[in-house]
């Protein structure tokens, strides 16, 4: 039995025209809450990504540029100055136990004469890289 109101209304359709009125409204605000949340919480992300890739950078550049003095540094060694390459070893791995980096050093034509993986003495190889003729023109640190 389906109650009907004086004007001849089901009552069923009047409790479902309310609810749509009331919960469709309802419904469409927290979809619209949900996507601005959403473009506010991706923003965030993509700031905090930005803001930790720049800190890295930071942090390698720091740590290059750090490395790039020492061993700058290292190049004005009396020992290497003199030609003594087996004191400039000792030296460089002096070096290597402060910055926790092997150190290697080569001629113009790429020909290792000191490299702190190895033992003083062992024959090292020729390692000639593609940047070398840069680097010579230019003088400067690569």
């Amino acid at each position: 039995m389906s109650r009907t109101f004086s004007s001849g209304i089901p009552a069923r359709l009047i409790i479902v025209a309310v609810f749509a009125v009331i919960v469709i409204p309802g419904i469409i605000f927290a979809a619209i809450l949900m996507n601005r949340y959403t473009e506010v919480q991706r923003g965030r992300y993509q700031q905090e990504a930005v803001e930790a890739a720049t800190t890295g950078a930071a942090v390698v550049d720091r740590h290059i540029r750090s490395w790039q003095i020492t061993l700058q540094t290292l190049g004005t060694s009396r020992a290497l100055r003199d030609g003594d390459l087996e004191g400039f070893y000792r030296q460089a791995l002096e070096v290597k136990a402060f910055i926790g980096a092997d150190i290697g050093l080569r001629d113009l034509s790429g020909q290792q004469l000191v490299n702190t993986r190895q033992s003083w003495g062992k024959e090292l190889p020729f390692t000639p890289f593609p940047v070398d003729q840069q680097v010579i023109a230019s003088a400067r640190p690569h």
